[in-house]
């Protein structure tokens, strides 16, 4: 399984990216490292071995317009990844940089399975580890109608991904009754009642912890909200477990549930990062601040993307739902000309 890694992105490029790549070995990966050669050399190992590496330009800065970069530095790091993929050099990328350059990279040198951008999904929580959330952050408008979209991208990833033949796909809203929400939400809702897809109606955020759905919808400004506030409400946590038992309880103990919380609230601890869905290849996205398990970690995700055949599942489930909404379209018209007729 080979991965290209842009290793000159993020907080911590490129010593915790190499680090992070090189680690990925013994998970059955062969890294390829993308960066600028004499910034990645000293942090290799002599000899080789495993992995090879793949010269780049810098990263894509946080703050940098990513369409702008694209048609003015296209060697630059993530876009040289994606490139690999599209080339089959590599069969998925990973990027822990600026976010929107990955999206651009991803939707301009792989393409879109459908129309519009790609969506960013998966498990926000440890405390649900098999309920992905979409999107996350990728599209922040999202009109109704995209929304059985959504569902398509949540479906198969949670086939994918998380092994569940028949994914419940649930609404998040202000309440669990038919008609809670705002417009959004209540026109969505009829949308995915009358889909072919394993529909539950709305759950509440506590129906998101408890796993009632393993499909759970939102737009993206919901989405990067409950991600983001899951990951300041464990640190909030944290915080006051460290003032509350240090000196108290023993460091390893301390260590220990500082650990157990990080794993159960903070999703990075967990998978390191999620693939964009909704595009012709694997391209996963991580934590600016991936220090070296995480990077691994979101590598491991990308391997597993792939073995789980996430785009050709992708694929399968955007056809379904066009076969489907297709069928409604002709009952419509069929019934305009019945009524047309008499």
């Amino acid at each position: 399984m080979r991965v290209a890694v842009d290793c000159m992105a993020g907080d911590h490029a490129p010593a915790e990216l190499v680090a992070g790549a090189l680690a990925a070995q013994d998970d059955g990966v062969e890294p390829i490292l993308v960066g600028v050669p004499e910034q990645l050399l000293p942090f290799l190992p002599e000899g080789g071995g495993g992995w090879s590496l793949e010269p780049s330009g810098q990263a894509v800065a946080e703050g940098e317009a990513p369409a702008q970069a694209f048609r003015r530095r296209p060697d630059a790091s993530v876009f040289q990844a994606v490139r690999l993929v599209r080339e089959g050099r590599a069969d998925a990328a990973v990027s822990v940089g600026n976010t929107g350059a990955a999206v651009v990279a991803a939707a301009h040198v792989l393409g879109m399975l459908a129309a519009g951008r790609p969506w960013a999904g998966g498990p926000v929580i440890g405390f649900a580890p098999r309920t992905v959330v979409l999107d996350m952050g990728a599209n922040v408008d999202v009109r109704p109608a995209q929304f059985l979209e959504l569902a398509a991208m949540g479906t198969a990833y949670a086939r994918a991904m998380l092994d569940v033949a028949a994914p419940r796909v649930a609404l998040l809203s202000i309440g669990r009754e038919q008609g809670k929400g705002n417009r959004q939400v209540k026109e969505a809702y009829d949308l995915l009642a009358g889909s072919a897809f394993r529909f539950v109606g709305n759950v509440e955020p506590y129906g998101l912890l408890a796993g009632d759905a393993e499909v759970v919808l939102c737009d993206g400004f919901v989405g990067n909200a409950v991600l983001k506030t899951s990951e300041a409400l464990s640190e909030a946590i944290l915080a006051l477990a460290l003032a509350e038992l240090s000196g108290r309880a023993p460091e390893a103990d301390l260590a220990r549930f500082i650990r157990r919380v990080r794993e159960h609230v903070q999703v990075a601890e967990r998978m390191g990062g999620g693939p964009l869905l909704g595009v012709r290849g694997v391209v996963v996205v991580g934590h600016g601040a991936s220090r070296v398990e995480a990077v691994r970690k979101a590598i491991s995700t990308a391997r597993d993307a792939v073995r789980g055949r996430l785009v050709e599942r992708m694929e399968e489930e955007l056809r379904r739902l066009s076969r489907t909404e297709d069928r409604k379209a002709e009952s419509r018209s069929s019934r305009a000309g019945g009524n047309a007729r008499s």
